[in-house]
């Protein structure tokens, strides 16, 4: 069957506006959000993020972070010295900020913290931990992969 150049035409314009028609639904319904809210203040407090994490340097044993899949528990190992140390452990997931919260944990002669991870979704996520001592203050970031097996 031979098709006239002219209907060859009409096709062709036919299903390049579609194409462009399901581009642009495909693009409204996109999140075009940021990630963070307040990304100006993030930006202008990291030199203190800085010097926390320099301060690490300071310290016998650094943080540990750990996943263990098979118990779904996220393990902060603190090191050798039993420390008084409280702080936050805030989850953070690029691809969606409705994912991303914050867990505030306290040690007191314990060098490790166990937390459940059952509520995190499979996929990569960043581990931000900050902590105090008596006399500085430390940061830590490390990706871990949650996994369902």
């Amino acid at each position: 069957m031979k098709v006239n150049w002219g209907y060859a035409i009409l096709i062709f314009f036919i299903f390049y506006i579609s194409l462009l028609v399901l581009a642009v639904f495909k693009s409204l319904s996109v999140d075009h959000s940021l990630v963070a809210d307040n990304y100006y203040q993030h930006d202008i407090t990291y030199q203190k993020k800085y010097d926390a994490i320099a301060n690490r340097k300071l310290l016998r044993s650094d943080l540990n972070i750990s996943y263990n899949s098979h118990n779904k528990e996220l393990l902060l190992s603190f090191g050798s010295e039993n420390v008084d140390v409280k702080g936050t452990i805030v989850f953070y997931r690029a691809s969606s900020k409705r994912d991303d919260f914050t867990e505030e944990f306290v040690l007191q002669n314990n060098n490790q913290y166990v937390l459940e991870t059952h509520r995190l979704k499979t996929g990569r996520w960043t581990v931000k931990v900050e902590w105090k001592d008596q006399s500085r203050t430390y940061y830590k970031e490390e990706d871990i992969y949650i996994s369902r097996v």
